[in-house]
């Protein structure tokens, strides 16, 4: 592993310099053993919150860089050449209820390690002594490309874990141990997730739609996430292609995954996931297209098009069906010069009757 980035060596000085205790952690470790380039970097110093302030602003005048301060947790973030820099306080964590905001102090790097979420991101290498400290062998579970949590009360203490599980999973195509997963449906069971705020619940489900979301939405399958949060059955959609999925909108990747279900159903995943009214009309619109594309009834379907052309965003559709006849059609409709002056004269049915036969006429039924 190198561990000679610019960033790093920084660091390394830094810890030198004031003859504090620092060590890189967590995601950018994990990520150097697998190989890869780390999406940020985390640094952990041995401090107390007094000293941790100020060593914070003795390295943003150092870099010439800002940088946000969160007073409780002890944590300095710093964006420097456009990489993300977390400088935090060691710390330990206790949670007096499930969900609960911990109640943190001081500490070591070996507490610090104790609080994190899973073995393969409790790994620190230390800057001064230039050594891998790995108390939970997370580098064997690496290598094994397994998840596992550090204590059977992790998801309790912080359900939002279940996710960033799905998400490291989907990332690395890693599978969670069978002693996680048990200790994960059990906080399923108790409905740990629901403790979670409507709007950091729908957050942390976009933070996992970024990864690849079809090894996301065989996760969601198979650990039955999102019936568990809305108490019945949820049925989550895998027909769909992926490239148009990573350009839409946040509720629009909800749709994409949940539009089949039943109108009782997609209620009630709207309330729980703080969704929008247009997350409901636009899921029924969908079937509608579906049912007449099953049908094979163009007219019906054109029409459905038509009427919802300025609601529906067309990348939506082409996500869930992007087949020759939804191809043809938008191909076809948009050769159509329609005659503005006979639109003029027309009803709204009228029009709407006019386009279907057009597009009809000029070839929009048929296959690519």
């Amino acid at each position: 592993m190198n561990f000679s980035e610019e960033i790093i060596v920084f660091f390394t000085d830094i810890s030198k310099k004031y003859d504090i205790n620092i060590y890189l952690v967590g995601g950018a470790v994990r990520d150097k053993i697998l190989g890869g380039k780390p999406y940020d970097y985390d640094f952990v110093a041995e401090l107390d919150k007094k000293s941790h302030y100020e060593v914070s602003t003795n390295i943003s005048k150092i870099l010439g860089e800002k940088f946000d301060y969160n007073n409780y947790y002890g944590t300095a973030k710093f964006t420097y050449k456009g990489i993300t820099i977390d400088f935090v306080m060691a710390r330990k964590e206790y949670y007096p209820y499930p969900a609960a905001k911990p109640v943190i102090c001081p500490a070591n790097i070996i507490e610090d390690l104790k609080r994190r979420d899973f073995t393969i991101n409790s790994i620190a290498y230390d800057l001064k002594n230039k050594k891998i400290i790995d108390i939970y062998d997370g580098i064997e579970d690496i290598k094994n490309k397994k998840i596992k949590i550090l204590h059977n009360l992790s998801f309790r203490d912080d359900p939002t874990r279940i996710l960033r599980g799905i998400k490291y999973g989907a990332r690395f195509g890693f599978i969670f141990d069978e002693e996680t997963l048990k200790f994960m449906l059990d906080a399923l069971d108790n409905k740990y997730l629901n403790l979670l705020s409507k709007t950091r619940l729908r957050n942390e489900f976009l933070n996992v739609f970024m990864e690849n979301i079809k090894s996301v939405a065989d996760f969601l399958i198979n650990i039955d996430v999102l019936s568990s949060i809305v108490g019945t059955k949820v049925n989550i959609n895998k027909h769909f292609d992926e490239k148009y999925f990573d350009i839409l909108k946040d509720e629009e990747k909800f749709i994409v995954l949940l539009y089949k279900n039943d109108d009782e159903v997609l209620k009630k995943l709207a309330e729980d996931l703080n969704l929008s009214k247009r997350f409901l009309m636009i899921s029924k619109v969908l079937k509608e297209i579906k049912i007449n594309l099953d049908k094979r009834d163009f007219y019906s379907l054109f029409k459905v098009l038509i009427l919802n052309e300025s609601r529906v965003d067309k990348n939506l559709i082409l996500c869930l069906f992007s087949n020759d006849i939804i191809l043809n059609y938008f191909k076809v409709k948009g050769n159509i010069n329609f005659d503005k002056r006979k639109l003029a004269n027309l009803t709204k049915e009228e029009i709407i009757n006019y386009k279907i036969t057009t597009i009809l006429q000029s070839g929009g039924d048929k296959d690519v």
